[in-house]
Formats: structure tokens, sequence, C-alpha cells
């Protein structure tokens, strides 16, 4: 008969609880930075945004949904038309933009005859701010990966 060989691994308890402890720690930190970049970009936009649009300013705010999930909301109904422009002035400014950017801007689409040119406020904000908390997560993620 053959004799089993028995093996004891000790401290596997105690290193998946400091992993859960250390991933709700990484994940809260995330959630910090991601509330604060939304501040950043609401602050931005709204300095971006032309000085006679005060009811635009003033629409532009950030609410969290739950835990990891934002939400941006320009509360004006031409919000869009600023941002993108109308017309030809939309196609020259989206013309270079990511597809998604491009696809969400076509949602608004109604003629394609408008006249006004855009006046990015949103954008500008949006990509800023989100490659800053890119490297803030980063910088936690590095945190937390070492036990």
């Amino acid at each position: 008969m053959v004799t089993p060989l028995n093996i004891k691994i000790t401290g596997v308890n105690e290193t998946l609880n400091k992993l859960k402890t250390n991933f709700d720690k990484a994940k809260m930190e995330i959630d910090n930075e991601m509330a604060a970049t939304m501040v950043d970009i609401v602050t931005m936009a709204k300095s971006n945004v032309p000085a006679n649009l005060g009811q635009l300013r003033a629409s532009i705010n950030e609410k969290k949904n739950r835990e990891l999930s934002y939400t941006i909301k320009v509360d004006v109904d031409y919000g869009q038309f600023i941002e993108f422009g109308t017309g030809d002035f939309a196609a020259s400014y989206l013309s270079n933009k990511e597809d998604e950017w491009k696809k969400y801007a076509f949602t608004f689409y109604e003629n394609g005859k408008g006249r006004t040119p855009a006046r990015p406020y949103l954008y500008p904000s949006l990509k800023y701010n989100l490659k800053r908390m890119m490297v803030r997560f980063r910088q936690v993620i590095n945190k937390y990966e070492r036990l």
C-alpha cells in the first residue's frame, strides 16, 4: 500500500484576509479618486463655458450613483449645441474625435443645417482630467500590489 503524502500549507487564510483588506482599501481609494475627478471635470468644464452662458455653466453638475459609478450632467437643452456646434461646424469639430464621442454627438443631430460654431467646454475637461485620474489609479494599484 502506498502511503499518501500530506502537505500542510500555513498562512493561507491570513494571506486571503490581507488580500481582501487591501482590495477593499484600494477600492475605496479608487472611488475617492473618481469622486475628486468628477468635481475637477465639472469645475474645469464650468470655467470653459463662454461667459455669456451662465445658465449653461450653472447646469453642469456631478452625481454619485453608487460606489464606483458617477454621472456628469448638463441640465439645459442646448448644451450639446454649444459643445459640438451645429451643421458644418459640428462636422469639422468632430472630425478628429474618438468614435465614441462622435456617436454621442450624433444622437443630437437634427438636420445638418445649423450655424453655431463649436465652443467645447466638457470634452477638454474630460480628456485632461480622465488622464490624470488614470495616473492616480495606477498609484493606488501600485500601493496595494505588494502584500
